[in-house]
């Protein structure tokens, strides 16, 4: 499953199940991609995406 979210300034990005855990996209509204991590848990991974932004809104699944 894939989760999308947007922040205010229009960065948006992307939590995908893998096997070895969730794959933290992140680019900006100018389409230059600013990380690509996997992260064993979706907590952990949510934690490092509020890290790059004050509010990310989910905005569809996959």
């Amino acid at each position: 499953m894939k989760k999308l979210y947007k922040d205010l300034y229009g960065c948006t990005a992307s939590i995908t199940e893998v096997k070895d855990g969730h794959r933290l996209k992140i680019c900006t509204p100018y389409g230059a991609c600013h990380t690509d991590k996997v992260y064993k848990t979706e907590r952990g991974t949510r934690n490092v995406m509020g890290r790059f932004s004050d509010c990310w809104k989910e905005v569809g699944k996959k």
